[in-house]
């Protein structure tokens, strides 16, 4: 889980210098070919950042090749089904921003 310990120092030092607002945590590359969301929620001071957001970008894999007009709708299901089981771990609030595929 090497992406918990970037979010945390991350959080930590957001929450040195602002309280308030929420901090977004996006998800790896590798979650949009179906590998699980790993990170856990950030800790501050050893405590569980209440104002965190799930971020996940959802992208089929042929996004960005000569096989873009090839989208698999299954594919990107999968991957915002992995997204929503990573969401309900996490137990916070998701926010897409990006997303391409069919």
């Amino acid at each position: 889980m090497p992406y918990t310990p970037f979010f945390e120092k991350m959080t930590g030092a957001v929450r040195g210098v602002r309280t308030g607002g929420v901090v977004f945590m996006e998800n790896s590359y590798f979650s949009n070919l179906g590998v699980p969301y790993a990170a856990q929620r950030p800790r501050v001071g050893g405590v569980p950042e209440p104002n965190a957001a799930f971020a996940p970008h959802g992208y089929d894999l042929v996004v960005d090749t000569a096989m873009y007009d090839n989208p698999g709708t299954d594919r990107v299901k999968s991957i915002f089904e992995e997204h929503r089981r990573a969401q309900q771990r996490l137990d916070m609030p998701v926010l897409v921003g990006e997303w391409g595929g069919e």
